[in-house]
């Protein structure tokens, strides 16, 4: 952020404002976007190296009990390895097809 406020970039404007014509005129150069798209990544990665290791479990365990939940509603039974067991009637997909 310190960066861009060197700039003389405010990334907390509007990045469109419209001119006096009414079309939209760019507050911000191609570069500057580049510029805002890399500290946004950046701000990412170090969120994501200051997770603990619980946090990072307790998300993953999130993902694969939603992911099982999506697999059983399309009719696949799941091991807790995560093989596969069967295929069953999805319970929300109606019987019949009509055309």
């Amino acid at each position: 952020r310190g960066i861009l406020e060197e700039k003389g970039i405010d990334i907390t404007a509007d990045a469109l404002k419209t001119s006096q014509s009414g079309r939209p005129r760019q507050l911000y150069s191609a570069r500057d976007h580049d510029t805002i798209e890399q500290l946004k990544a950046s701000e990412k990665l170090i969120a994501e190296l200051h997770e603990t290791w619980e946090e990072k479990l307790r998300k993953t365990e999130e993902i694969r009990r939603q992911r099982e939940e999506e697999l059983r509603e399309m009719g696949l039974a799941t091991a807790e390895d995560g093989s596969t067991l069967g295929v069953f009637s999805p319970k929300k997909v109606s019987n019949y097809v009509f055309t």
